[in-house]
């Protein structure tokens, strides 16, 4: 691999894991719209209060790809992780929204909601979904888009357009790297496009969340195999995601387009690994995960069936990936 032009990630936090005195002040029961798994449910295990990996296990970073925060991220209180998360959330977001104007990559799940909803708090949030016809992201958006009351813009997706966006996202992408890749490339050709034509310069996306958070299926059946396999696949989840990141922001940036995906960038990705494993995954029969991100959404003030929303990937939520594969298919 050519390495010319990358850099090493590095930390712009060193969160301890202390208590917070003023967050069992707000309210008696915080968590009153999600409540986190008990261990009790899971005895064969005791909690890990160490991180299972390290930001600096990531090797390399596409350049531009992490966020230097003017602030570092607090510190992650044990007891309240999802308050925690949710102030890192709001740090993050906040130094990136340097604009009065932003769009939002937005299918309607709890990662998507989340960030619109800490971005409104900076930013005048135009939500933006692609996909195609009938397509899952399409039909949840419009359900979730009117009860946060940001406006909502759409984009169907035709065959034909498909094709297109497969030869012009082809050039962004190094040799060898997987269909996930050209999936979420098209994905954001067409966001990118939409925000063009909304007048919108930059556009932010929660990418990140999955892979640091447990979000994927992946980590639900790998659970069993240990921590050190769970922090693997994290690392390479992230790794990869973080690559990606370049290639979506040059075909982005065709369009005039400015892909920020704050959740990616060096102290976010250092915060979560601060967070219990616990916190994320409860055990091989979780199939919710992410449950701190769940918390820092309910205490956001989104209704709990966004927070309980289950994973759903981009490319299947937009009916990108069964339908790019029928179109290469048909060439060979």
């Amino acid at each position: 691999m050519d390495h010319s032009g990358w850099w090493f990630i590095r930390s712009a936090a060193r969160a301890a894991l202390v208590m917070n005195p003023k967050a069992s002040t707000k309210s008696a029961n915080p968590y009153s719209r999600y409540s986190l798994p008990s261990r009790r449910d899971h005895p064969g295990s005791e909690p890990s209060r160490s991180r299972i990996w390290s930001v600096s296990s990531l090797s390399m970073v596409p350049e531009g790809a992490a966020s230097n925060l003017k602030a570092p991220l607090p510190a992650l209180p044990v007891e309240d992780a999802g308050a925690g998360t949710l102030e890192a959330v709001r740090r993050c977001m906040g130094d990136a929204l340097e604009c009065e104007r932003v769009g939002v990559a937005f299918s309607g799940g709890v990662d998507s909601s989340l960030l619109a909803k800490v971005c409104s708090e900076h930013a005048g949030v135009t939500l933006l979904t692609v996909g195609f016809e009938s397509s899952h992201d399409m039909e949840y958006s419009a359900l979730v888009a009117p009860r946060l009351r940001l406006p909502h813009h759409t984009h169907i997706i035709s065959g034909e357009e498909l094709g297109r966006a497969y030869r012009l996202v082809d050039g962004a992408i190094p040799p060898g790297q997987p269909l996930s890749w050209h999936e979420n490339c098209i994905a954001f050709h067409f966001v990118a496009g939409l925000a063009a034509g909304l007048g919108l310069e930059r556009v932010v996306a929660a990418n990140g969340i999955d892979e640091l958070f447990c979000g994927y299926d992946s980590y639900r059946r790998i659970y069993d195999s240990g921590e050190e396999a769970i922090g693997e696949m994290m690392r390479q989840k992230t790794a990869n995601e973080i690559q990606m990141a370049g290639a979506i922001r040059e075909v982005a940036g065709r369009q005039g387009i400015l892909i920020e995906q704050p959740l990616l960038g060096g102290a976010f990705v250092e915060f979560s690994g601060m967070v219990p494993l616990h916190e994320k995954i409860t055990g091989s029969g979780d199939y919710l995960r992410k449950h701190v991100v769940r918390r820092a959404a309910a205490l956001a003030g989104l209704p709990s069936d966004i927070c309980l929303k289950r994973k759903k990937a981009l490319q299947y939520g937009t009916r990108i990936h069964p339908r790019l594969l029928r179109t290469i298919r048909r060439r060979l």
